[in-house]
């Protein structure tokens, strides 16, 4: 299977922006980008919060 053949006849399909993550162990994914845009975003507010002491 041609990955870069498959990406692009997804994205054609769909209109999406794909972001692509790779893992030794796991392999490749393709996450819709809006979907990646917010969970990083929610990561770095959860990042930024301070501990309650």
């Amino acid at each position: 299977m041609d990955v870069a053949k498959s990406v692009k006849e997804l994205r054609e399909s769909t209109g999406q922006r794909l972001i692509v993550l790779t893992d030794d162990k796991e392999g490749i994914a393709l996450v819709p980008a809006n979907v990646f845009e917010e969970n990083m975003k929610h990561a770095m507010e959860y990042a930024s919060v301070k501990p309650e002491e």
